[in-house]
């Protein structure tokens, strides 16, 4: 996890790439990896449901 985070993570210069993330009925731990992953690329971490999805994209378009 550790060599993906510096991989992905964002300088605001050449690493501008932004990574949702979603999850679906995660445990603890798979949801704080999640937001980790989400957070070093300046996105969010998201909690989704099959019932809630069009409302979870549509949140992330906001940051568009």
């Amino acid at each position: 996890l550790a060599q993906l985070l510096d991989e992905i993570r964002s300088d605001g210069e050449s690493r501008t790439t932004r990574v949702f993330t979603i999850g679906y009925e995660t445990e603890l731990q798979q949801g704080k990896i999640l937001k980790e992953i989400a957070e070093s690329t300046k996105a969010k971490f998201f909690e989704g449901t099959a019932a809630d999805i069009h409302e979870v994209f549509r949140d992330i378009s906001t940051f568009f």
